[in-house]
């Protein structure tokens, strides 16, 4: 089953397998993203199968809503298999060769200390201490040992620190060991004291927890197989820090410390013992927990292309910044191109036949053999190279190369830079591989040299074929481990049927039981009744039994204390012949008959009267009837005083009569809803508006009323409102008696209790629709104006020009006169074009037009115009580096980058430094631009995006409209993005939009 489900994994469930392991990183603080990865979805799929869920995102959605199963998944996910001695001739090893070297020095100053990393149940760790013990039993006592055993699983440690195990874990154990080292208890066979003190055991994540020190001797066994080479890599420098000089690293049968860098070397290969060698100035780098804010708004969704990327780019630019400006490439370990930097192609071209971006395959001629040297010489002394004077047959030039290694890196990178030194012509024997057979006693030595060349660089050659092989035998290693790792899983697997046995065995012994609890289910029935009556005793409320004739049965202590009775004054009597008749009350009377006829339901009532003691109250009779198995009918009967509710009511309702008068009263047309949305009541200035009567105005005519380009945003708007609670205001068209629309602003507004719940919503109608004729005519002024103004403004400019063109330029201050009412020209015509986008935005004119381009290019032109005209301020942009091809209206989007940019600039006139930063998110692009100025109150955040706003109250007046953010905003929000700002007074701002993903056109 488990492998026809993974067979099956699709696109679509590759996101659920992320989501999975985000959830168990959220519960437990564990991330298993760079564990093997066909290994945690076996224990996923497997996981899906035992609780039959249809499809991995089935599984996801019940795994986020059950935390119980999200702890039996990260159980499995640990897969805790392990045996005593396993791998007995390793134990002998250790026995015979590395235990004495351990403890010729030891004693109890110095003890000996060894860390068992990943011990799961603690079989390894006890295993390795009974192999100590036999050690030194025939040696001098005195020598002490410390034994640290480490796991992730608490459950593990728990039954490790226990030292319990069943006979079948102790198949690795020899009769005499079982004899000598472990007791028998309840069933199962427990380590001794002597062996338990020696170990300590804890839970501790070796990959980011830091590690124990001055440890002799670290077994990590079986472990390392299910990461992938990047926290091997982590786990392999842990171990190293952890160990001493000359420590002894101790690991599985299909495990290797190839990927720790040269930490290590071998001592027994076959029995996987390695001893530390020792790396001047080699820090540890533990991993860190990942931050949990990026988990919050992205519901579980995380792409494994976000994880950390090296940091090589950078490094590359700030050593170029400080020092060069040749060009170059940067290369991987593996001397395949990542990155070009600058125009190479007069020292790279593509090689013929299959493509490559290994720079020695497209080295032109000439540079190969020395471009190989120079790698090997800086990868081998991890320090730069410079080879001067390297002749190009192609131009018959030299050039210098020099390699660097980039500090710094997850995995090796080296910046390789070209530059060509002399413009010389080469020497003849240089400017062509051909060499005539008739040569002087010179040329036969440049020839002699060129074919020892040759033959260095055959060599080169065989030594990275050999390389190759080796890489090859390493994923055949790997290939091993996932076996090794599959095998341990169904050893896991056929534990649990085991396990799934015993349970089975245990059913049985329960279904034994049940019989005895059959049996005590009639003593535990006849208690029943005395445990009814008395619950019955505790009620609050008043209750009775009353026979078929109306005669008391039974009476709880509420029925007595409340009516001023005594159990001798009511039992056997009848009802309405207490307290001298004064309970013969008709209704009530009526009522209890036709209680006695209804054998099948429930009947209740209210009664209104004055009771004696309890004096004039309203109760609500409850009536139950209960069928005896004689045949005989009693009934149970009930009292519920609903006194002060009715009282309550009656005020509620009077309340509700006031607020109605309030709200006829109001000039607003004003209507009123249940919580739930469902309108209730219009009042007069609605019912004058519409031509209605209260009757036919219905929620429909409510709809009805708006119009149609506004109806669904209306009601969309009005639903979230009645799913958050949050008032809402906006202004739409509402139609009139004669079937025209005015414009209103309409709000709504939810009224609330004392304790925080919604009672009603309230919603108002102001008709602002000579407002808007205003408004609609002031934009029509302004967008005449505009036009109006652009053209004598297009002939000033024009005509300025013309005077500076023909100014002479020694008349420095005519020149600059004539350029300053340019820049005022011009300044007058951007607010004319903010005043027509206006314009455009409020006749619903300002179109989009939309293509594919480069973001990153988008915001580089941006930038590049602004730092033109601002050379105060130096203008910095930085990306995440990935794809940044977007669908929108490249123009304004330009637009509105310039505006924040300018805006930046304005506001901080004693700064000198902006940031733009453009960023993926899961779902759309996010630009920030960031200034050092002056801030915003917090308190006008949001208004400095109202149209003709401008902050007052400033030492410094700011020239502009205050429209250039409202234009912005308007535009992003037809791109379905956002913009904020965030700001500290005195500190500076920062403004954000977000663009969306859309596909392309």
């Amino acid at each position: 089953v488990i492998a026809g489900t993974e067979s099956s994994v699709n696109g679509g469930e590759e996101e659920s397998f992320k989501q999975i392991l985000t959830v168990l990183r959220t519960r437990k603080g564990m991330d298993f993203t760079y564990y093997k990865q066909t290994t945690i979805r076996r224990r996923i799929l497997r996981r899906l199968a035992l609780i039959n869920k249809a499809s991995v995102k089935e599984y996801l959605e019940f795994l986020k809503q059950n935390n119980p199963e999200q702890d039996i998944l990260f159980q499995d996910m640990l897969i805790p298999v392990t045996t005593f001695f396993r791998d007995t001739k390793s134990f002998e090893y250790l026995y015979q060769q590395v235990f004495p070297e351990l403890l010729k020095d030891k004693s109890i100053g110095n003890p000996l200390r060894i860390w068992i990393a990943g011990c799961s149940t603690g079989e390894e760790a006890y295993s390795m201490g009974i192999c100590l013990h036999e050690f030194l039993s025939d040696r001098t006592a005195g020598t002490k040992i410390q034994i640290f055993a480490s796991d992730l699983s608490e459950k593990a440690i728990a039954k490790a620190r226990s030292g319990l195990y069943h006979k079948k874990d102790l198949e690795g154990v020899s009769d005499l060991r079982l004899q000598q080292f472990f007791n028998k208890k309840d069933g199962y066979y427990q380590v001794k004291k002597n062996i338990r003190d020696m170990c300590v055991f804890a839970c501790h994540n070796f990959l980011k927890d830091p590690p124990f020190s001055k440890i002799d001797l670290v077994s990590c066994r079986n472990v390392l197989i299910y990461m992938e080479p990047f926290l091997q890599k982590k786990a392999f420098q842990s171990f190293h820090y952890a160990l001493r000089d000359k420590g002894y690293l101790f690991l599985g049968k299909s495990e290797t410390p190839s990927n720790s860098g040269g930490l290590f070397a071998i001592l027994g290969k076959k029995e996987k013992l390695y001893i530390k060698i020792t790396v001047p100035g080699r820090a540890i780098s533990m991993m860190t927990d990942r931050n949990e804010e990026a988990f919050k708004d992205t519901d579980y969704s995380v792409q494994s292309n976000q994880r950390k990327k090296d940091d090589y780019q950078k490094n590359a630019d700030d050593i170029l910044l400080a020092q060069y400006t040749p060009v170059g490439v940067i290369v991987n370990e593996q001397l395949d191109i990542v990155q070009f930097r600058g125009a190479t192609g007069d020292y790279l071209e593509p090689a013929p036949g299959k493509a490559s971006l290994n720079v020695l395959k497209m080295a032109r001629g000439g540079l190969s053999f020395e471009l190989r040297n120079a790698l090997h010489k800086s990868k081998s002394a991890n320090t730069p190279y410079k080879k001067k004077g390297i002749p190009i047959h192609i131009g018959k030039r030299l050039v210098t190369i020099e390699v660097i290694p980039l500090p710094n890196a997850i995995d090796p990178h080296f910046l390789i830079l070209f530059q060509e030194t002399t413009n010389a012509p080469l020497p003849a024997q240089q400017a062509t591989p051909i060499v005539d057979l008739q040569l002087n006693t010179d040329d036969k030595d440049v020839r002699i040299n060129y074919l020892e060349k040759e033959l260095v660089q055959a060599r080169e050659d065989m030594r990275s074929i050999s390389e190759d092989q080796e890489a090859v035998n390493e994923e055949l290693q790997s290939a091993n481990e996932e076996l090794l790792s599959g095998g341990e899983e169904l050893q896991s697997l056929n534990e649990e049927l085991e396990t799934s046995k015993e349970e089975l065995q245990s059913t049985n012994e329960e279904l034994v039981t049940v019989n005895q609890e059959l049996n005590d289910r009639n003593e535990q029935l006849n208690q029943s009744r005395v445990y009814a009556e008395a619950i019955t005793a505790t009620i609050h409320e008043p209750l009775l039994v009353l026979s078929r004739e109306f005669k008391i049965l039974s009476a709880n202590k509420s029925f007595y204390k409340t009516f001023g009775l005594s159990e001798e004054s009511a039992i056997g009597r009848m009802l309405f012949e207490l307290q001298d008749r004064r309970w013969d009350i008709p209704d009530l009377r009526n009522q209890l008959q036709n209680a006695q006829e209804q054998t099948d339901r429930f009947v209740e009532w209210e009664v209104t009267y004055a009771f004696p003691f309890a004096g004039r109250r309203t109760i609500c009779f409850n009536a139950q009837p209960i069928q005896k198995e004689n045949g005989e009918n009693w009934t149970l009967l009930a009292f519920n005083d609903i006194t002060l509710w009715k009282e309550r009511a009656l005020q509620e309702k009077k309340n509700a009569e006031y607020v109605t008068r309030i709200l006829e009263s109001l000039p607003q047309m004003t209507l009123t809803s249940t919580p739930n949305g469902r309108i209730t009541y219009f009042n007069h200035a609605f019912l004058d508006y519409t031509g209605l009567t209260a009757e036919a105005m219905t929620a429909d005519s409510w709809e009805e009323m708006l119009h149609p380009s506004h109806r669904e945003q209306v009601l969309s708007t009005w639903g979230n409102a009645l799913s958050t609670g949050e008032s809402w205001s906006m202004e739409l068209k509402l139609k009139r008696r004669d079937d025209t629309y005015r414009w209103h602003e309409f709000r709504a507004i939810a009224l609330r209790n004392e304790n925080g719940i919604i009672l009603t919503w309230v919603g108002t109608a102001t008709d602002i629709q000579n407002q808007k004729s205003k408004e609609q005519a002031k934009d029509e002024f302004i967008g005449i104006a505009s036009h109006e103004l652009k053209t004598p403004l297009a002939t000033a400019k024009a005509y300025l020009e013309l005077l500076e063109t023909s100014l002479d330029k020694s008349e420095h201050k005519d020149v600059l006169f004539a350029r300053k009412a340019g820049e005022s020209i011009n300044r007058l015509n951007g607010l004319i074009n903010e005043l027509l986008d206006v314009t455009k935005i409020n006749h619903g004119q300002l179109d989009l037009n939309r293509s594919d381009f480069s973001l990153t290019e988008m915001i580089a032109d941006a930038i590049e115009g602004v730092q033109m005209n601002t050379p105060q301020h130096q203008i910095h942009f930085t990306s995440d580096g990935q794809t940044q091809t977007v669908f929108a209206d490249r123009e304004r989007l330009q637009q509105v980058v310039i505006n924040l940019l300018t805006n930046a600039i304005k506001y901080s006139p004693h700064g000198d430094r902006v940031e733009v930063h453009l960023s993926l998110q899961p779902a759309h692009w996010t630009v920030s631009v960031t200034d050092h100025g002056i801030g915003i109150q917090q308190k006008n955040l949001t208004r400095v995006f109202e149209r003709y706003y401008r902050e007052e109250g400033r030492a410094v007046h700011f020239q502009g409209l205050g429209i250039g953010l409202s234009i912005s905003a308007d535009i992003i929000k037809r791109h379905q993005g956002k913009l904020w700002a965030t700001s500290e007074e005195g500190n500076g701002s920062t403004f954000y939009f977000t663009i969306p993903q859309q596909p392309h056109a």
